[in-house]
């Protein structure tokens, strides 16, 4: 029988239960389906001999012996040097919460003038600049995170407003 693609969707709509009308041939080769389908099952769980399933998972065993200690050395291993080196961390954070930051007094971020040593002149510039203002505002908003509320707010709303001035005159002149 020589069936098309359409007739073997039909046929796998009707064996999963759905009304459709199929033509002989489809009907007879649906059957073969099924009757196949029934012989494999039964075939399928039929019980191996135990005998036959006992020499199998002992030859299996001692192939994988050998194999299944290494992997848990290696796992065992593994999980030691995570627990170390989570260990190693937590320690490390305690030690630097305990360590005041050292700030000097006044400062607003890394002036221009000590970045601008280490490079060429001219090379880099802009982004430097950038970079420092960036930090100088940074630190402001480090700064007010510290500052108690009633002092902040209106520092707060000062720096909100300068900032937006500062964006207009930027977006005017640009």
């Amino acid at each position: 029988m020589e069936l098309n693609e359409e007739q073997y969707e039909r046929i796998a709509q009707a064996l999963d239960g759905r009304q459709v009308e199929l033509t002989d041939e489809e009907r007879q080769t649906m059957a073969c389906i099924v009757r196949d389908e029934d012989w494999f099952g039964r075939t399928a769980h039929a019980a191996a001999p135990a005998r036959a399933m006992g020499k199998a998972a002992a030859s299996i065993r001692v192939a994988l012996h050998g194999r299944t200690r290494i992997v848990r050395i290696i796992a065992n291993v593994s999980a030691a040097a995570a627990i170390a080196a989570v260990l190693v961390l937590g320690i490390m954070m305690l030690i630097d919460l305990g360590r005041p930051v050292p700030v000097a007094p006044g400062s607003q971020g890394i002036p221009v003038a000590q970045l601008e040593k280490f490079i060429q002149p001219g090379e880099h510039q802009a982004p430097i600049k950038l970079l420092s203002m960036d930090l100088d505002r940074f630190e402001a908003d480090v700064a007010l995170m510290n500052m108690p509320e009633s002092q902040a707010s209106p520092v707060k709303n000062k720096l909100d407003s300068l900032e937006n001035e500062l964006d207009d005159f930027l977006l005017k002149n640009s």
